[in-house]
């Protein structure tokens, strides 16, 4: 029985799964998204990605999808299947936005924005947990 239930887990574990995520990294340049505008939240039409951070500092995107949470359910499973690490740090944005992933000691911070300053919003947060700007580094942008 024991080796039936085996055989079935590895199985399953060898199945292909379309990814809704890919791994981005620090060298990841964010797109040319042309002039942006500010989109209200809630709007029907918002296309929403989402990243998601692994507690080892691997950042994964997701694909664009019609809803805040669904963009972030794709991105904090592809995380948590690729790394093999709980993800607990994650963030949604309308597509049209920056985010900035930084890590700071062992702790990840990130920041978005649709008016360039998705860098100081994470900053900002790292700052108000006591690390100073030394202390971090970026690890991924989009």
């Amino acid at each position: 029985m024991c080796k039936f239930l085996i055989a079935a887990v590895a199985a399953l574990l060898s199945v292909p799964v379309s990814a809704s995520a890919d791994e981005i990294t620090a060298n990841h340049s964010p797109p040319n998204r042309g002039t942006i505008s500010v989109v209200a939240r809630g709007e029907p039409n918002t296309s929403w990605v989402a990243l998601a951070v692994s507690t080892n500092g691997r950042v994964f995107k997701s694909e664009s999808f019609n809803g805040e949470e669904s963009a972030r359910s794709a991105a904090l499973s592809e995380c948590e299947h690729t790394s093999g690490r709980t993800c607990r740090d994650s963030m949604s944005v309308p597509n049209e936005w920056d985010v900035i992933v930084l890590r700071c000691g062992s702790q990840n911070f990130l920041g978005g924005s649709a008016q360039k300053v998705a860098y100081g919003n994470a900053l900002a947060k790292a700052l108000a947990r006591g690390f100073s700007a030394g202390d971090c580094r970026q690890i991924a942008s989009y």
